[in-house]
């Protein structure tokens, strides 16, 4: 193979800008049959094709299971929701486009157990409501358990000290 590309490369560079065309035909010849295996233009872009797709297709699977597995954890629902939104319309974008129940499911089961009234309000409903009516009813919850754990807090704080003079 390597005398076969010397002769080649000799032969292009005697024959000057007018058989240009001719080497790079079988410069490309040459490595679609020796290296790829390949004779014809149709069979370079099939493979190219299915590695691609291979490709893709690993990239959604991966992107499905950090959606099953994403959590609140402490942070602010904000970022919790707007993480998913991202992993969806990353989905989205390589022609995976993630189902209203599989957005839905990966936000409620990603909330931890303070936010059961609100699962089981949207859960209830008879007619499908839109994401961001959840979302919504989610961040209201937010605002609440941040409420009432700061008066719990300022409560705690305060203690009463008796002056005896």
């Amino acid at each position: 193979m390597q005398i076969m590309i010397l002769t080649l490369s000799i032969l292009c560079f005697r024959s000057g800008r007018s058989k240009i065309n001719f080497c790079l035909f079988a410069f490309n010849l040459l490595y679609r049959t020796r290296v790829l295996g390949l004779t014809h233009s149709y069979q370079v872009w099939d493979k190219i094709h299915a590695y691609f797709h291979h490709q893709t297709r690993m990239k959604a699977r991966q992107l499905r299971s950090v959606l099953r597995h994403i959590t609140l954890d402490n942070h602010h629902v904000s970022n919790f929701l707007s993480c998913i939104k991202v992993l969806i319309d990353e989905l989205a974008s390589i022609r995976y486009a993630g189902t209203y129940h599989e957005h839905m499911d990966s936000i409620l089961e990603g909330l931890p157990r303070e936010f059961d009234s609100v699962i089981a309000q949207i859960e209830s409903r008879i007619h499908q409501i839109t994401i961001e009516e959840a979302e919504g009813y989610i961040l209201a919850q937010e605002l609440r358990l941040r409420k009432y754990t700061r008066l719990e807090s300022s409560s705690n704080s305060f203690t009463p000290t008796v002056n005896l003079t």
